[in-house]
């Protein structure tokens, strides 16, 4: 998949999540349960963006063929 087809499909899978939150915010009277939607809201744009730009796979994100951060190379 090319960079820009998945930039327009991560962007209109975003723009979809924005609309819920926008119809949604105006409804929330308490700031703690504001709070908790939101972040509940970012959680779910940001799983959004990790599975749809883990589809192009590729050998720098192997996990299996990785070494972790914190040890030596």
């Amino acid at each position: 998949m090319a960079t820009k087809e998945l930039a327009k499909e991560l962007l209109a899978s975003i723009e979809s999540e924005l609309t819920l939150w926008a119809s949604e915010c105006n409804q929330i009277d308490n700031g703690y349960d504001y709070e908790s939607q939101f972040i509940e809201r970012m959680r779910k744009i940001g799983q959004i963006l990790l599975e749809q730009s883990t589809a192009i796979k590729g050998a720098k994100r192997d996990k299996k063929k990785s070494t972790p951060a914190l040890e030596k190379y």
